[in-house]
């Protein structure tokens, strides 16, 4: 079974190291504010991967390109 996009980027989201969850929030253009503060990185994870289905165009996929390069 083909796990979907979302679920994928949750997973090699939620395993990066913090240094390269934040890289990739920065390259991604996430506005930090729209993140909780306090919030887990699993957290922040699932609000970037909200925020990049929300988006026209292929941004889940270049999400997942992103990490990818990380």
């Amino acid at each position: 079974m083909v796990e979907p996009p979302e679920i994928r980027a949750l997973n090699q989201l939620k395993c990066l190291l913090p240094t390269q969850f934040e890289e990739v929030i920065f390259r991604y253009g996430v506005d930090e504010s729209q993140l909780p503060m306090n919030g887990t990185q699993a957290q922040k994870a699932m609000d970037v991967i909200k925020l990049a289905s929300q988006q026209e165009g292929q941004s889940l996929g270049g999400l997942l390109d992103l990490i990818a390069q990380i």
